[in-house]
C-alpha cells in the first residue's frame, strides 16, 4: 500500500503541473496579463522544483511520510491559491500558487523511496510504474482540463475553465493526505549507533595511539615508510571527501557528465517551451479552444509510454547509447526549426509535425 501511495503521489503532481497548460493563457487574459505570462505560470512550478528536490531529499533521510504529508498540505494550500487568484484578480496570487507547488514537490522522495525501500526483485517493476504513473499523469492533466469546460458560481467563488483546475487538484490531494494518514507505513530507517566516522576524533585518537606504539618498537627505516603511507593515505582521504563549493563540485565532474547535464537541460528547456506556450501559439494561428488543446497535448503526452518502450526494449539492443543520444539530439534539433515559421502561412501540419519530433525527441533523450 505505501508503494502505491507513492506511484499516487507522482501521477497526482504530474496531473498539478500539466493540468493549467491548456487554460494557463486565458487565465492570464481574465487577470489582465498579456497571454505570454502563461509561461511564467507553468514554467514556475518546474524552477521551484529545483530547490524542493534538496531540502526534501535531505529530509528523506530521516522520513518518507512527513514531507509527504508536509508535501500534500502545501500542495492543496497552492491550488487553493490558483484558484482563489481568479477572484481576487491577482496575478500575484496565482503565480504564488504555482511557486507554493514547485517548493513542495516530493518527486525526489517519490524515487528515494523507490531505491532504498521496495526488495531488488520488485524495484525494476516499481523504477517502471513510476515511469508510467508520470506520464499517465502528463497525460491526464490536459485531457482533466478539457472536461472542466463549464461555469458557475457558490456564493463568491467562480468556478470556470481557468478556476476549476485549482479546485480539482485541491480536492484531489485532500483525499491523498486522508488516504495517506489513514494507510502509509513508515519504512524502518536503519541507523548504525555508536558508529563514528573513519575522520571523527574517538578513531583519529585511537589510530594515533596504536601507530605511536607501534613506531616506538620499529626501525628508522619502518617508520619513513610508515610516514609515506599515512601522507598517501591521507591524500587518498582527501581525494574523496565531499565537495564544499559549486565550484569544486564542478570540477569534480569528467567531460562526459557534463555533457549530460548540458544534454538535460536543454531537452528540459525545449519541452518546457514546447508545453508552455502550446496555447498560445495554437489560439493565435489556428483559433483552437482551450479543448483542442487538451486533447492535443494530452494525446502528445501519451507517446512517452510507447516511445519508452521501443526504446528501452528494441533500439537499446541495435545500437550504442550514444548512437542513440546523438541522432535524438539531431531529432531534437529538426524539430525546434520545423517550429519556426519562415515563409508562407503556419499549418497545422507543420506545428503537430514539429511538437511531435520535438516531444519525442526530447523523451528519448531523458530515458537515457
Amino acid at each position: 500500500m505505501s508503494l502505491l501511495l507513492n506511484l499516487a503521489n507522482t501521477f497526482l503532481y504530474m496531473v498539478n503541473t500539466y493540468i493549467v497548460v491548456p487554460t494557463a493563457d486565458d487565465y492570464s487574459l481574465s487577470l489582465g496579463a498579456p497571454a505570454t505570462v502563461c509561461g511564467v505560470i507553468i514554467g514556475s512550478m518546474a524552477v521551484a522544483q529545483v530547490f524542493s528536490s534538496v531540502y526534501f531529499s535531505a529530509w528523506s533521510n530521516k522520513s518518507y511520510f512527513k514531507p509527504l504529508i508536509f508535501s500534500s498540505i502545501m500542495l492543496l494550500l497552492g491550488n487553493l491559491l490558483y484558484a482563489l487568484a481568479y477572484d481576487l484578480s491577482s496575478i500575484a496570487v496565482l503565480i504564488i500558487g504555482r511557486l507554493l507547488c514547485g517548493l513542495d514537490s516530493a518527486r525526489a522522495v517519490n524515487r528515494r523511496y523507490i531505491s532504498d525501500c521496495v526488495l531488488l526483485k520488485l524495484r525494476m517493476k516499481a523504477s517502471a510504474g513510476f515511469v508510467s504513473a508520470s506520464a499517465l499523469g502528463m497525460a491526464c492533466g490536459p485531457a482533466l482540463a478539457g472536461l472542466l469546460q463549464t461555469k458557475f458560481k457558490i456564493y463568491s467563488l467562480t468556478f470556470n475553465k481557468n478556476t476549476l483546475p485549482g479546485w480539482v487538484m485541491a480536492v484531489a490531494w485532500l483525499i491523498y493526505l486522508i488516504w495517506m494518514w489513514i494507510s502509509f507505513k513508515e519504512p524502518v530507517h536503519d541507523f548504525e549507533e555508536n558508529h563514528f566516522p573513519q575522520d571523527s576524533g574517538v578513531v583519529g585518537q585511537s589510530e594515533h595511539g596504536i601507530v605511536q606504539s607501534l613506531l616506538i618498537s620499529e626501525s628508522k627505516d619502518d617508520e619513513e615508510d610508515e610516514r609515506d603511507y599515512d601522507e598517501s593515505e591521507e591524500a587518498s582521504v582527501k581525494s574523496h571527501e565531499p565537495a564544499s563549493s559549486i565550484s569544486s563540485a564542478y570540477k569534480l565532474l569528467t567531460p562526459s557528465v557534463k555533457v549530460q547535464l548540458l544534454i538535460c537541460f536543454m531537452l528540459k528547456y525545449a519541452m518546457e517551451i514546447l508545453l508552455a506556450e502550446s496555447s498560445v501559439i495554437t489560439t493565435f494561428y489556428f483559433s483552437w479552444p482551450s479543448s483542442s488543446v487538451a486533447i492535443f497535448l494530452a494525446v502528445l503526452c501519451l507517446t512517452v509510454l510507447p516511445v519508452n518502450a521501443i526504446v528501452g526494449s528494441y533500439l537499446t539492443n541495435i545500437f550504442e547509447d550514444r548512437q542513440i543520444l546523438l541522432a535524438s539530439e539531431i531529432m531534437l534539433l529538426v524539430g525546434v526549426i520545423l517550429s519556426f515559421r519562415v515563409t508562407g502561412p503556419y499549418s497545422v501540419s507543420q506545428y503537430i509535425s514539429s511538437a511531435l519530433i520535438t516531444f519525442v525527441s526530447a523523451e528519448v533523450l531523458e530515458s537515457k
